[in-house]
């Protein structure tokens, strides 16, 4: 069978982040829509993980740049849990 290629070999690329965002996959951009990608640099500290829109291309893209960083969202994200809980409590 000359010409065949494996079809059955994983094509997926491993990703680079040793880890994964808690919010991977939910997050939009407010402006365009598009998907927030979790971005992890080559730092050890996890303080410094944000999400940022995919169509930002460094100043080529189609949006403009803006991220937000994984703790900030964390903290949001349970402050408003926090919220509703304490209100679903409430008499």
């Amino acid at each position: 069978m000359t010409g065949f290629r494996n079809c059955g070999k994983n094509k997926r690329r491993r990703t680079k982040a040793e880890r994964q965002g808690l919010f991977s996959g939910l997050l939009v951009c407010a402006d365009c829509g598009s998907k927030l990608y979790f971005h992890a640099p080559n730092t050890v500290k996890p303080d410094k993980d944000h999400y940022l829109c995919s169509r930002y291309k460094s100043g080529r893209g189609e949006c403009s740049c803006h991220y937000i960083r994984e703790a900030a969202l964390r903290s949001v994200v349970l402050e408003r849990i926090r919220a509703v809980i304490l209100t679903a409590l409430s008499p």
